[in-house]
């Protein structure tokens, strides 16, 4: 989930709890800031990164800063260290402040594809429900509509926790939305029990149906309904041929794609090379992106096609590189770029 809406989450979530006295409910401008503040915290782990981008990516990212095992341990930690430096009066009310903002972190990030270890350290399972893009201004403007709500119903009002929790209706019942949809489809196109509905960029009507066997991998994009919004946006962000790739159910155009570890001979040896054990950790739908060659050696790209978008060039991209004397290289493809060009 994009860091805008974890803190509006968090500035949300930090008005439910109830504090003695009375007159501490008011107090709503702190309870936003230190809310957004630490919905933040769970992405801390971003500086793992610089290490290694590539265990990153497969082991580190939403694991024991994204825990829900761990999360009172963070929140005990932030909410002390909190009314130790700015000398905060109501520790409790800290700490559950602390506590439900980390908290909506890992449920918001949960609802996208990437996976949140819940359970890390003691599980390196990951959970994702498949619901929303990474951005969704549509889930974005649902979470601003249930702040004015808690605004207007919420803070000044006798009767506040029962309208506070009023306020969260419009991002759940568009969940619930998209929930519909998503199980609409998956009706209408009868999937076997290994198909993924996956959301994709600017609408919720918009999806992407990834399936395999032993063998092969199938991909098709959908659509429930054609949203004028969406396909605006991605003419006006200048991505070619992104409304056109989504068919409805009755017209689904499926491509298939050659598993690595099945493909060609050289491509079999590069998937399987020690160095790429990361990725092919990471990837859940592994695909062979692109082949290059210079005069010095000969690389082999892959991506995810959970991470695929029409028009849209792939984010996550490793390639494995053998030099002419036969030795193996990992390389990284630069983000935002439209080129498999390595990072320096």
């Amino acid at each position: 989930m994009d860091a805008l809406t974890h803190v509006l989450i968090g500035a949300l979530v930090a008005q439910l709890p109830s504090s003695k006295p009375a007159k501490a409910d008011t107090a709503w401008k702190p309870r936003a800031l230190l809310g957004a503040a630490v919905a933040l915290f769970p992405d801390s782990d971003y500086l793992l990164f610089w290490l290694n981008p590539l265990d990153f990516l497969a082991y580190w990212h939403r694991a024991e800063t994204h825990s829900l095992l761990l999360s009172p341990v963070w929140a005990a930690l932030i909410s002390y260290l909190l009314c130790k430096l700015l000398r905060l009066q109501n520790a409790k009310l800290v700490f559950t402040i602390c506590w439900l903002a980390i908290v909506s972190h890992l449920v918001a990030d949960t609802l996208t594809v990437y996976g949140t270890q819940w359970f890390a350290p003691l599980s390196d399972v990951k959970f994702s429900w498949d619901l929303l893009f990474i951005i969704d201004p549509y889930f974005t403007l649902s979470v601003i509509l249930a702040g004015l709500l808690m605004c207007v119903w919420g803070i000044k009002s006798c009767h506040q926790k029962r309208f506070r929790l009023a306020a969260l209706s419009p991002p759940l019942l568009y969940l619930a939305v998209v929930l519909g949809i998503k199980l609409t489809l998956m009706a209408q196109i009868a999937p076997n029990a290994d198909s993924r509905l996956l959301p994709q960029p600017f609408s919720p009507l918009y999806w992407q149906l990834l399936s395999e066997d032993e063998e092969h991998i199938y991909q098709a994009y959908i659509k429930f309904n054609t949203d004028p919004l969406a396909d605006s946006l991605s003419h006006a962000a200048e991505v070619t041929g992104f409304a056109e790739a989504y068919t409805r159910t009755d017209a689904l155009q499926r491509h298939s794609y050659t598993h690595p570890a099945h493909a060609e001979p050289i491509v079999q040896q590069a998937w399987q090379q020690p160095k790429f054990k990361a990725f092919r950790d990471f990837a859940q739908y592994p695909v062979v992106l692109a082949k290059d060659a210079s005069a010095t050696q000969s690389c082999i790209w892959f991506s995810d096609l959970r991470y695929h978008w029409p028009g849209i060039q792939p984010y996550f991209r490793y390639a494995m590189c053998q030099n002419r004397d036969g030795q193996w290289q990992l390389k990284r493809g630069r983000y935002f770029s439209e080129h498999n060009e390595e990072v320096n």
